[in-house]
């Protein structure tokens, strides 16, 4: 049977359910779990809802809470979260768009569009093991953990195509929802009956979905060494325009994700390069094995892809440290290093009209005139508001 008739047959598509039983009970977890049961307020539900901004698109879970809501959850999570990870950002798409329609009275279109159009994602912390680079192995692969590591180098941020849909070069039919696979993948062959293209596509960009993608180079820490050794490095993947550009070369931090394998690219354009090479001090032509052959070697390698970033000295996300921080009102906390004197000293001082000229002399007061460099001065110390131009420029 040629491969065209197989395209006009119906096939059925397999279902993993074991997937789908964790996306309905995630997303039960989203709408059940509370910190306080009296109270019955979901702990994510505010969160959730939250991610339509358009600067946010990452819901952070702790997983001790996933520990206590369902333990045989978490084991699934935890074992198998590569393949679950995909059906745990459904659940949490299809948690919002049930409870938006809920709380409003029909979404508007370009509500209800953004969420259609928005990646969204899943970050995990609260996970106790910490795995040394040393220590990752093949075994844990797919695996949820969590590995310790010194920032190195960071790449720049690019977009990177999820899912696109293709046009047939011959006959223009449209091929949509095509996943990549961490490298440019084109249909294996177009669905028209009539057709058997397979190589002549165009990617159509504005029905393809992108995603912010930044590729981190991460080593081992000094302390974990042996002795005599040198530090081992990895690639770590972060996706999702609020998780990029979290860290900067020279940061400690804690990277929680999974161990995958992803082509090397690279080498599989260089060809040759991946191609074993016989001694060319041989003689005879005795029995070479597949060296002869020319046996390609893999052209994979290991790579972390990381859900959540956590620097070194704190048991939450950077995102969630940063929102803890502008969000809450901890005015009062921040005049804790003052004293009630030097409190009402300020509020006296804020009173003064000639404040900015008294301030000017109070700087180097030994140092007769200059008063424009020392207002210059006073000015740098205490910084000015961000100014917009009318060209649109920010100024800081």
């Amino acid at each position: 049977m040629d491969v065209s008739e197989h395209r006009t047959a119906q096939v059925s598509q397999v279902k993993d359910e074991l997937a789908e039983k964790v996306q309905k009970l995630f997303k039960s977890f989203l709408l059940e779990f509370a910190n306080d049961p009296q109270t019955n307020v979901p702990k994510y539900y505010d969160e959730t809802l939250a991610l339509i901004k358009p600067e946010r698109n990452t819901l952070f879970v702790d997983y001790r809470d996933i520990i206590n809501y369902n333990q045989n959850l978490a084991n699934d999570i935890k074992t198998d979260f590569y393949r679950f990870y995909p059906y745990l950002c459904r659940a949490l798409v299809s948690f919002i768009n049930d409870e938006k329609h809920q709380t409003m009275e029909g979404m508007d279109q370009i509500t209800s569009r953004l969420i259609m159009n928005k990646e969204f994602y899943i970050g995990f912390y609260g996970i106790a093991e910490r795995t040394k680079l040393r220590s990752l192995r093949a075994i844990k692969c797919s695996q949820l953990v969590k590995i310790v590591g010194q920032v190195v180098r960071t790449h720049s941020v690019h977009p990177e195509l999820i899912s696109g849909t293709f046009e047939c070069m011959d006959c223009g039919t449209e091929i949509p929802n095509v996943e990549q696979q961490f490298k440019y993948t084109l249909p294996t062959i177009c669905q028209n009956p009539m057709c058997n293209n397979r190589s002549k596509f165009r990617l159509l960009l504005h029905k393809s979905r992108f995603a912010d993608f930044q590729k981190l180079r991460i080593q081992e820490l000094q302390a974990d060494l042996p002795r005599g050794s040198i530090p081992r490095s990895i690639d770590v993947i972060i996706r999702g325009g609020d998780r990029v550009e979290c860290v900067q070369p020279g940061d400690r931090a804690d990277f929680i994700g999974c161990l995958i394998s992803v082509p090397d690219v690279a080498q599989m354009i260089a060809g040759s390069a991946g191609l074993i090479k016989s001694d060319s001090g041989a003689t005879g032509d005795g029995i070479r094995g597949l060296k002869a052959l020319g046996v390609r070697e893999m052209t994979h390698k290991l790579a972390f892809m990381a859900c959540s970033v956590i620097l070194e000295g704190s048991e939450l996300p950077i995102q969630l440290e940063e929102r803890q921080r502008y969000e809450s009102d901890n005015l009062e906390q921040n005049f804790m290093m003052f004293k009630e004197d030097d409190l009402h000293r300020i509020e006296e001082m804020s009173q003064d009209k000639n404040l900015f000229n008294n301030l000017a002399k109070s700087v180097f007061p030994s140092i007769f005139g200059n008063d424009d460099i020392k207002k210059g001065v006073i000015l740098q110390m205490f910084g000015g508001t961000p100014k917009i131009t009318e060209e649109n420029t920010n100024l800081r």
